[in-house]
């Protein structure tokens, strides 16, 4: 009889600790969820950046063109009106 008794006593205990099993499995599939979110995120901001890099490199390219271009334009200036 006592031996009944102690698995009536023992057996709440087993459930909790399969809920809190499942619980911790719950957590774990939301972790994982949140960490392929994020990955995914990390993986658009990383295309986004090498966008703005490229945009930024091809800018700077455009800028240096127009500064080529206005130092010949002074030059030329400078030239014309040495020469009046």
């Amino acid at each position: 009889m006592k031996k009944q008794l102690y698995a009536l006593a023992i057996f709440p205990i087993l459930l909790s600790g399969c809920g809190m099993i499942n619980q911790t499995t719950r957590a774990l599939e939301w972790n994982q969820h949140a960490i392929d979110i994020n990955t995914q995120a990390i993986d658009e901001n990383s295309q986004a950046i090498e966008g703005a890099n490229a945009s930024l490199a091809e800018n700077q390219r455009q800028l240096n063109a127009i500064n080529q271009t206005l130092k010949k334009i002074n030059e030329s200036e400078s030239s014309t009106q040495e020469k009046k």
